[in-house]
C-alpha cells in the first residue's frame, strides 16, 4: 500500500490524531479507581468510558516549532471528537510537528 495515493492511511499513521490517546489522563496521583472500572456514561456523552479523560496540558507526541500549544474543547469539531488542537506562535515562524508516518512537515 506504501503511501495510499488518497491520503486515507497517511490519516490513520498520524499519532495522537484526536488528542485523546489512551494513557492519556492521569498518570501520577491517580484516584483509585481505574478507567476500566468506572460505570459506563451516560448515552449524551461522548467519551469513551473505558478512556481516562485528557490532560489538557499532555498533546503528546504532537511538538511545538515556534509556538505554544494548548488542548481546546470549547469549540468542539464534532461531538464524538471534542478536542482540537489550539497552536499560537510566539515566533515568524511556527508550526507543529508529528512523528506519525516518519513525521509530517510543519
Amino acid at each position: 500500500i506504501n503511501f495510499a495515493g488518497e491520503g486515507g492511511l497517511y490519516a490513520e499513521q498520524v499519532r495522537n490524531r484526536d488528542f485523546e490517546a489512551l494513557g492519556r489522563g492521569c498518570i501520577l496521583n491517580c484516584s483509585k479507581v481505574q478507567p476500566w472500572h468506572r460505570p459506563p456514561l451516560n448515552g449524551t456523552d461522548s467519551q469513551d468510558a473505558h478512556e481516562p479523560p485528557a490532560n489538557p496540558q499532555d498533546f503528546r507526541p504532537w511538538v511545538a516549532i515556534g509556538a505554544r500549544l494548548r488542548i481546546d474543547d470549547s469549540i468542539a469539531p464534532f461531538p464524538t471528537n471534542p478536542h482540537s488542537l489550539m497552536v499560537d506562535c510566539i515566533a515568524s515562524e511556527c508550526g507543529v510537528s508529528n512523528p506519525g508516518f516518519g513525521g509530517i512537515a510543519r
